[in-house]
């Protein structure tokens, strides 16, 4: 499963305090399903968004302890840092908080080099048809097959999905309410 974030949706944040801790538990851990964060900062929302983005990747150079840790402050501080017009000073500030290796991170993100890293996952994700965070895309292991769930959902439908997918079946889909009727004054009849 691959998820498509923005480190100041607060639709992401809700993701990550209530549905990931349920998700790692009950499905990763046992080895069921792999979960791959995937960069999608939304510039239009969050113009600040693409700088933690690459912050998280420098950081992510040292290791994956250190990249999930800067991943969850980030998530938890996003009042913190949403409205700074330049969050760079903050952004080493948690990456000092964590234990990051000041000196290799300041060359990272001087560098510039995890720029790319986030335009191109932000381009898969538009490429994909992925319109908002978060985003969900189930790939199938035995074949081709892919699949998109698109919200902050609860455990249960993460669950519901998983559950089809690994009996060998597709995941359920939601029915399409039917419209709505007019009511009898507004039909030619009325």
């Amino acid at each position: 499963v691959q998820e498509f974030s923005d480190f100041l949706c607060p639709f992401c944040a809700r993701h990550v305090a209530q549905t990931e801790p349920g998700l790692l538990e009950q499905h990763v851990k046992d080895g069921q399903v792999r979960f791959i964060f995937r960069d999608y900062p939304i510039v239009s929302l969050h113009p600040t968004a693409p700088r933690g983005h690459q912050a998280a990747r420098c950081v992510a150079e040292q290791g994956a302890a250190s990249f999930w840790a800067m991943h969850d402050q980030l998530f938890q501080e996003q009042a913190q840092w949403q409205s700074l017009p330049d969050p760079t000073e903050y952004l080493a500030g948690v990456a000092q908080a964590i234990g990051a290796d000041m000196t290799a991170y300041a060359e990272c993100m001087t560098s510039g080099r995890t720029v790319a890293a986030v335009d191109q996952d932000v381009a898969e994700a538009q490429t994909l048809g992925l319109t908002g965070t978060p985003s969900f895309r189930f790939n199938r292991t035995d074949n081709e097959a892919a699949y998109t769930l698109v919200g902050a959902q609860p455990l249960d439908a993460f669950t519901q999905w998983i559950s089809a997918m690994a009996a060998g079946g597709e995941p359920p889909v939601e029915p399409t309410p039917a419209p709505p009727e007019l009511p009898f004054w507004a039909k030619p009849e009325g």
